[in-house]
């Protein structure tokens, strides 16, 4: 049967213009038997990698954000015939924006109400600015709010005073110092030193075949400013709601210009190329997975009689942040971190690198090869703390972490009866190893405050601000 790759546009139905904006298109052949999921380019241009059979061939348009399905469009295709499929595209009806749902806030009469505003140096709102109310008198708590899509923030806290941070874009706002009464309390409108960027950087990720369920993370480095961004990819789901072999991934509001581009998989495959240069805006950024078997690492963590050790738990380094990979020794952890750290209950801790591994590998049901690292731990104790300063931003603007509440923190003291046992490093990172778990512990850097400690997925955070002048 003869079979061509097909070219098209979307086109307004109301004149046949081109319709100028990037969207989702799915097409699919008779019966089904060639389906490819799309994205246009920003003239609605788009051109199939895959062969289309002659015969009946549908379009299914849709709004690249929301996934909502704009038309259905059909018609026949001809193999070899040089005219653009034109797919009509009807105009959406003109209605308000919604604005974004508020749920009211209930304030009791010893509580403050803070609501503010976050724009850029052009006043356009920024969503999504995670900030910061770092407390200056030490019986207050740290409290957080992140901005809607109109760049309002409000949040409940006791009153006192304050220093509101915050950053989006790469860049942060100069502190505010605040000091909030009982009620109801207006900041007005904070500007951050950032214009919005009107480019957007996207493309695919492709594994090995259809059955591949490619994920992991891009990294964006800003070439002229050193900036760093990181997003998640997206399952692209074909019509039948499975997997078609890709993933996409969209970064918006950047600032036009060069960029490197790079993947790291989070699935055991290596992909490639090993970094892209691109100008945004830019589509069609592509990453494949290369030909071979997924690559997973698998903590065998004992004691030194031999036994499995109790409460075993692995974080790996992965650009620079320090994350929970693994709990316990079913776990298995990506092939692409830096460094490992294994702590087990009635154990003193290992850490090591994982280039300097040479694991035995097997293959689990799924013919995925297994990295097998075998652990031996001595014993006595071991604690594990990331120290972050909460004003400060991390190594990445990496969307939607959850580690994203501060930058590493180094030259922390983790005492012992007032003597100094360890301290963290660059990342932050402080790694105890002694015989014997002790009663408790401080943590200590001179000009700075311990404002709060908490678990964040498994991983203990001690999250500091420098002490009011």
């Amino acid at each position: 049967m003869s079979r061509a790759i097909v070219r098209g546009q979307l086109v307004r139905a109301e004149d046949g213009s081109p319709l100028g904006e990037l969207k989702l298109l799915l097409l699919a052949s008779e019966e089904n038997r060639v389906t490819e999921t799309l994205t246009t380019d920003a003239l609605g241009a788009f051109t199939s990698t895959r062969a289309f059979p002659r015969g009946e061939l549908r379009a299914w348009v849709k709004n690249p954000e929301t996934k909502a399905t704009l038309t259905k469009h059909a018609a026949p295709f001809e193999p070899g015939s040089e005219a653009v499929w034109l797919v009509p595209v009807p105009a959406p009806q003109t209605t308000e924006p919604d604005e974004p749902e508020r749920v009211p806030l209930v304030v009791d009469d010893e509580k403050a109400l803070v609501r503010v505003k976050i724009v850029d140096l052009e006043g356009k709102p920024l969503r999504d600015v995670l900030l910061r109310f770092v407390p200056e008198e030490d019986t207050l708590l740290l409290a957080t709010a992140e901005t809607d899509a109109l760049g309002r923030a409000e949040l409940v806290l006791d009153p006192g005073r304050y220093r509101v941070v915050g950053g989006a874009l790469g860049a942060r706002l100069e502190p505010v110092r605040v000091a909030l009464m009982t009620g109801e309390n207006e900041l007005g409108t904070l500007r951050l030193p950032v214009k919005t960027g009107t480019a957007s950087l996207a493309g695919k990720v492709r594994g090995v075949d259809d059955e591949s369920e490619p994920f992991g993370i891009v990294y964006l480095h800003e070439l002229g400013t050193g900036r760093e961004f990181a997003a998640d990819t997206v399952m692209d789901l074909n019509l039948f709601g499975t997997s078609d072999g890709e993933s996409s991934f969209r970064i918006e509001g950047l600032a036009p210009g060069p960029y490197r581009a790079s993947f790291v998989g989070l699935d055991g495959l290596e992909y490639h190329p090993a970094t892209l240069e691109c100008v945004a805006p830019a589509e069609g950024l592509t990453f494949l997975a290369s030909s071979g078997k997924p690559r997973m690492y698998r903590f065998e963590v004992l004691t030194r009689g031999g036994s499995p050790a109790p409460g075993a738990r692995v974080y790996a380094r992965l650009r620079g942040r320090w994350m929970p990979a693994a709990d316990g020794v079913d776990d298995e952890v990506p092939c692409h971190g830096e460094e490992w750290l294994v702590l087990a209950s009635g154990c003193r801790p290992r850490r090591g690198h994982f280039a300097d591994e040479t694991p035995v590998v097997e293959q689990d049901e799924e013919g995925v090869d297994i990295a097998l690292v075998r652990v031996t731990l001595e014993p006595g104790h071991g604690e594990v703390v990331l120290c972050l300063d909460v004003e400060g931003e991390g190594p990445l603007d990496f969307l939607g972490s959850e580690f994203s509440v501060g930058a590493g923190l180094a030259g922390v003291e983790l005492r012992i009866d007032g003597e100094r046992r360890a301290s963290s490093d660059a990342d932050g990172l402080i790694v105890l190893d002694a015989e014997h778990a002790p009663e408790r512990f401080e943590l200590v850097k001179p000009g700075w405050r311990l404002l709060e400690r908490r678990d964040e997925e498994g991983l203990p955070l001690a999250l500091f601000a420098r002490q009011s002048p």
